[in-house]
């Protein structure tokens, strides 16, 4: 019993024996092999089941860890305005701070006419 690549499976051509017993025989062999076509296929069907669960949950986790990326990003991104925001405060208050100006001042010893 063979496949033609599609999906119609060819059956062997009966082999000439008019023998009711070799009929019998002969179906319960075509059944056989059916009933362990049919396991293999479930088998296969289940492994394939299986195989896309894990591919739909790394999809989920890859759609969380680049959400969690995005907002990362945007964190940088804020943060950075802020550091320069921020040394732009700082140049201002350093530059445009008043100068302050001492005068000497002379002390008089004690004791001595000023």
């Amino acid at each position: 019993m063979t496949t033609n690549g599609s999906d119609v499976l060819e059956l062997p051509a009966p082999r000439g024996s008019t023998d009711p017993a070799d009929l019998v025989a002969e179906v319960a062999a075509l059944k056989a092999e059916l009933l362990d076509r049919d396991r293999r296929l479930h088998t296969a069907m289940e492994s394939l089941r299986h195989k896309a669960a894990e591919v739909s949950n790394l999809g989920h986790r890859v759609r969380a860890l680049t959400g969690e990326l995005n907002i990362l990003r945007c964190s940088e991104t804020v943060l950075r305005n802020e550091v320069h925001l921020l040394r732009r405060q700082s140049v201002r208050l350093l530059t445009d701070a008043p100068t302050v100006r001492f005068r000497p001042v002379t002390l008089q010893a004690p004791g001595l006419p000023g």
